[in-house]
C-alpha cells in the first residue's frame, strides 16, 4: 500500500520554512471560516487562491564617510525582485557610538502604480524602524525600487554594520518572503 502522505511532504516543508521565519509565531495570512456552506450536485464551488510568494532582496547602500564629513549622504534602502508587496516593516540596526540617524525619507516603491501608502518611521538608539502600508491594496507593488533612505551623521571613526531585517505582506495579509543583505560602513579617522 502506498503512503498517501508522500505528496504532502513538499507542502509541509514549504510551510515549515514560512512558519520558522515568523517573528511572532503565527501566520497572519491564515483565516478560518467555520461556516458549513454546501454545494449540490452540478453546482460550482469557488475557492480563493493566492499566488506563489517570491523572495525579494532588501539592501542598504554601502558608503564610506569620514567623521570630518559630519553627515553621510542618504543611505538608500532598495528592494529587488519584489512581487505583490502590500505592506513592509523594516528594522535597520547600527552602532550608535559611530553613527547617528538624522532623517528617514520614504522612497517611491510602495506608491508605485499610483497607490496610496502610509509611511511611518521611528529612530531609536541603535535602531531605525520603517513601516509602509498600501491602503486598500489588491495588487501590491512589484519589481525593483527605493523603499526609503536614512541620513546618518558620522560621529566617530570605526566600522559599523548596518543590519536589516523585517517582514512583508501581500494583498490579504499573505506572508511574503524577504532576503536581507547587511552592509558595512567604515568611517575614516
Amino acid at each position: 500500500m502506498a503512503n498517501t502522505l508522500t505528496n504532502l511532504i513538499p507542502t509541509l516543508v514549504t510551510g515549515l520554512d514560512v512558519v520558522s521565519r515568523e517573528q511572532v509565531g503565527f501566520i497572519p495570512s491564515v483565516n478560518r471560516d467555520p461556516t458549513a456552506d454546501r454545494v449540490a450536485k452540478n453546482q460550482t464551488l469557488y475557492s480563493w487562491l493566492t499566488g506563489a510568494a517570491s523572495i525579494s532582496t532588501i539592501t542598504p547602500a554601502n558608503v564610506s564617510p569620514q567623521p570630518s564629513d559630519q553627515t553621510l549622504t542618504n543611505v538608500p534602502i532598495t528592494i529587488t525582485n519584489a512581487s505583490r508587496i502590500s505592506g513592509i516593516t523594516i528594522a535597520l540596526t547600527y552602532d550608535p557610538t559611530l553613527l547617528r540617524p538624522r532623517t528617514v525619507t520614504e522612497g517611491g516603491f510602495m506608491r508605485s502604480g499610483g497607490s496610496n501608502a502610509t509611511f511611518n518611521n521611528q529612530i531609536g538608539n541603535g535602531r531605525v524602524d520603517i513601516v509602509i502600508i498600501r491602503a486598500a491594496d489588491s495588487t501590491g507593488a512589484t519589481g525593483t525600487g527605493l523603499i526609503g533612505a536614512v541620513m546618518f551623521d558620522a560621529i566617530a571613526a570605526g566600522t559599523s554594520t548596518i543590519g536589516v531585517n523585517g517582514t512583508a505582506t501581500g494583498p490579504g495579509g499573505t506572508a511574503m518572503g524577504l532576503q536581507f543583505r547587511p552592509v558595512t560602513v567604515t568611517i575614516q579617522p
